[in-house]
Order: C-alpha cells, then structure tokens, then sequence
C-alpha cells in the first residue's frame, strides 16, 4: 500500500512540473540528450521514464525528432524500452520522415519481431499519418496498402485494418469498403468500425463548413456509406459530440 501511495503521489508531483519541463526542451532544444541519456539509464516500468517520454513526444522541433529517433534506435536491443516509448508516439506532434522509415523497418515482417512490439509498431505508424511529412505520409500509406493486400493470417488483417483506421484519412475509404464482402465477419466489424471513426472525424471537421463543401466531400465515400454520413451531417446542428 505504501508503495502505491508513493507512486501516486510522485505521479502527482511529475504531472504538476510536465509545462515547466516542456517548455524548458522547447527553448533549449540543446538539452535534450541529457534527457536521452537519463531515459537509458531508467528502468522502462518507472514513471521517470515515462515522463519524459510524454513530454519528448510534444516536442515538434528538428532536435527533439533527433533525440526521439536516436533513443528509438538505441532501445533496439532493449525491446520493453522500446515498446514503451512506441506506445508514446500516439500521441506526437510531428514526424519527420526518418522516424516513419524506422517504423516501417520494424513491421517489415511480424516473425522478426515480438508479436507485441510489431503490433505497437504497426499501429503507432498508423497514428503518425497525419502529423508526418507529406512525402513520409504517402510511405505510411504505401506500407499499409501493400500489407493489406499481401497474405495474412486474419489476426494480422485485422492488425493491418486497425492501423489504417488509425490514419483518420480519406485515401482508407477505397481500400478497405471491399472488405464488407469478405468472408470474415470478423474482417468485416474490423473494416466498418475504422471507417465510422474516420466518418466521426469528418464530421467533426465539417460541422464548421459550409454546405456546399458539404457535397464534395461525399462524393469522395463509397456509396455503401454515404446514406448513414449523409444523414448523420443533416442532423448535425443537433449532434453534440
């Protein structure tokens, strides 16, 4: 019991000082491979070293997609540090197109790596979509793509599905609508539920526009889904979400 009452409040203490310590990284990009080293010498489960993961990730500069890079690629031999600072980047701000090629290195082949680390790899890529770079942006997509339509096991399907739902990007609508017809009911819950998140997303960014924008962006859905999206944008004065 004591043990959790420390953790809890060192928690407290570290969530009260997480602006203090970004913005100081921020300002002094310079310092940030103090913090990669004391992220090495940090056991993964302790809450140091998640803290400075969260505040690494927030950070859009070139110096700290540098040291989050460089930390990536040291923890390779180190597959529990590794796996939790992936999990961490959910939740970046940017991605320059190295950190996206390392990602796709990793979820090459699912045999190379732990099934665990290959997964948060592989949905951690699909995340950072839409903060990568342009160029890095369309790598995500090609990667996915060419896995969607490699042979898989169906766990590794739905993996793949998941990860493109991830992308909360318009390009997935056309790949993933022919897998209502799949034979999998599995396959076809997975594909429909990343594309009525996608749709939610859409909603959102368009309660704000004007109708006849409204238009054009329904043509870009498959018609299987437009009469739900369409009907769901006409009651969009009264949607709260």
């Amino acid at each position: 019991m004591k043990t959790k009452l420390a953790e809890s409040q060192t928690y407290q203490q570290l969530s009260q000082h997480y602006q203090t310590a970004f913005e100081f990284f921020q300002s002094h990009p310079e310092k940030l491979y103090f913090m990669t080293q004391e992220l090495h010498l940090l056991e993964a489960s302790s809450l140091l070293h998640h803290f400075y993961l969260s505040v690494l990730v927030k950070l859009s500069g070139a110096g700290a997609q540098n040291a989050l890079l460089s930390y990536l690629k040291d923890s390779m031999g180190s597959p529990e540090k590794l796996g939790t600072a992936i999990l961490y980047l959910n939740r970046a701000v940017a991605a320059q197109k190295e950190l996206i090629r390392f990602l796709i290195e990793l979820t090459q082949d699912p045999t190379v790596q732990a099934k665990w680390l290959f997964t948060r790899g592989l949905l951690a890529l699909g995340s950072l979509a839409h903060v990568a770079e342009d160029d890095a942006e369309q790598e995500v997509f090609r990667h996915l793509f060419t896995k969607l339509k490699s042979p898989q096991r169906e766990d590794e399907l739905l993996l793949t599905i998941t990860a493109m739902g991830n992308t909360r990007d318009l390009q997935i609508y056309s790949v993933l609508n022919p897998l209502f017809d799949h034979t999998s009911p599995a396959i076809r819950s997975e594909a429909d539920y990343a594309l009525r998140h996608l749709e939610i997303d859409l909603l959102r960014s368009t309660i704000s526009i004007r109708d006849q924008h409204i238009g054009a962006l329904l043509e870009l859905i498959e018609p299987k889904r437009v009469s739900w999206f369409s009907s769901t944008i006409d009651r969009q004065n009264r949607i709260k979400i």
